[in-house]
């Protein structure tokens, strides 16, 4: 074992729990979002990161290996502060904004870690590794420039009171979340969601959550 192989293999695992944790925030996230757009882009995001799981347990296997357990501590920070900023601006019109910011917090940690990662994988010659965490790399810097654009395009337009946003006060903040809630129960399923494109694995491969 060299140096190298090691701290792949730390951050291996710690990257697998960090999307473990996001996996399970993601629900509670989307119901702080009130834009049906922000929605709908949050939930893409987690089908993404339940496919990042699956390429990363992929991971392990082409390079005979299991996750060690090793909790990411940069990960629950994270997800502490995006629950600070939701609670903290829940009633509020920059809601969506600060969802945004939170997202795009963990997104660039994401990126941090997928390009380290990629990057060993090919010096140590772990072939599938590196075309998977490549996978996972360029997916997460199309959806950071998603989040990007609404944010630009919406949301941070609402926040600063545009006639064309959400009604302001916590009053036009519940009042859509209602609506939208509604509007959820009469959708067919699965219709509210953009078509989700993911690199196919073996059926062997299972999903650790």
């Amino acid at each position: 074992m060299n140096a190298l192989n090691d701290l792949f293999l730390d951050e291996l695992s710690e990257r697998h729990d960090a999307e473990r944790r996001l996996a399970r925030s993601l629900p509670k996230i989307v119901k702080f979002a009130v834009s049906q757009c922000l929605i709908d882009l949050l939930e893409l995001s987690r089908k993404h990161t339940i496919a990042h799981l699956k390429h990363l347990e992929a991971v392990f296997i082409s390079i005979g290996a299991h996750p060690t357990g090793k909790r990411s501590g940069a990960s629950i920070e994270l997800l502490r502060e995006c629950d600070t900023i939701t609670n903290e601006f829940a009633n509020s019109a920059a809601i969506d904004a600060g969802v945004i910011l939170a997202i795009q917090k963990i997104g660039h940690s994401k990126l941090a870690s997928y390009t380290s990662l990629r990057e060993w994988a090919v010096e140590l010659g772990f072939k599938q590794a590196a075309i998977l965490l490549r996978a996972i790399l360029v997916e997460e810097k199309a959806t950071g420039l998603a989040f990007i654009a609404l944010a630009r395009d919406q949301c941070n337009r609402t926040a600063l009171g545009d006639a064309q946003g959400i009604e302001h006060g916590q009053g036009g903040i519940h009042a859509r979340r209602r609506e939208r809630r509604a509007t959820s129960l009469h959708r067919p399923h699965g219709i509210s969601s953009p078509p989700f494109h993911s690199t196919p694995l073996p059926n062997q491969i299972g999903l650790i959550l």
